[in-house]
């Protein structure tokens, strides 16, 4: 027991040894306030008083009509449980390994669920055999928009987007979705967060449903909260 919590100590020190090695080089590079830094670092980092572009993008603001209506409910499993239709036509797109379709399957019992990523080498398809055999699961290997294409318009009632959480990416599957859903359908997005903490990159999430809703005049219906804010957000035409 002494030797695993020495081990443990040794980790923890080590991460935050790297970390503040890291938080100095943020501030370097990255000059996220500009020349501001933390007071504990004054003196170990200094910088000049140029001007630097901005690292981030912030995202546009909503107005009150966007989100007026937006209720906060626990996560996303409540969403699949009390907020998003039963027994829908529905697609998820990115799946990795099918952890979210399976709570789709479970708590949705859709009539309908195409599971769309553009790799299903991670797919436990086993798990699916069942529902894949009876036609309720379809599987399409496809980049989100390629397939999406292939669908008439108006098909579903709603979908699920966890795929490219870049910018370019999340704008893309937003707006051939939108085309796909049936009148009072739902976008509903995965990861509503700016920066991902565990991956250290920035998502683009954000921006990309703001200016969606901004320019397409969706609303936020539903921000289902996420332990570490990797948030979902339900969307819905006005």
């Amino acid at each position: 027991m002494a030797d695993a919590q020495i081990r443990r100590t040794d980790v923890q020190e080590q991460r935050e040894q790297w970390l503040r090695k890291i938080r100095m080089e943020w501030y370097k590079v990255i000059r996220p306030l500009g020349s501001w830094v933390p007071w504990e670092m004054v003196g170990q980092v200094k910088l000049d008083d140029r001007e630097v572009e901005d690292f981030f993008q912030p995202a546009k603001k909503l107005g009150w009509r966007h989100v007026q209506n937006c209720k906060v409910v626990p996560d996303r499993v409540e969403l699949l449980k009390a907020c998003l239709p039963k027994q829908a036509v529905v697609a998820e797109l990115g799946t990795d390994k099918g952890d979210f379709a399976a709570m789709i399957l479970n708590f949705s019992s859709p009539r309908e669920l195409n599971i769309i990523d553009k790799t299903l080498a991670n797919f436990r398809r086993a798990a699916f055999e069942s529902a894949i055999n009876e036609g309720t699961v379809r599987l399409h290997e496809s980049n989100s928009v390629d397939a999406l294409s292939k669908f008439p318009d108006g098909y579903f009632d709603w979908i699920y987007i966890d795929a490219d959480h870049s910018y370019e990416g999340a704008r893309g599957d937003l707006e051939a979705a939108q085309k796909k859903v049936k009148t009072g359908g739902f976008l509903v997005l995965n990861d509503y967060v700016f920066w991902s903490h565990r991956e250290l990159e920035p998502y683009g999430v954000v921006q990309a449903v703001n200016e969606f809703c901004l320019a397409n005049d969706w609303e936020l219906l539903y921000l289902a909260l996420h332990p570490e804010l990797h948030n979902d957000v339900v969307l819905r035409k006005l």
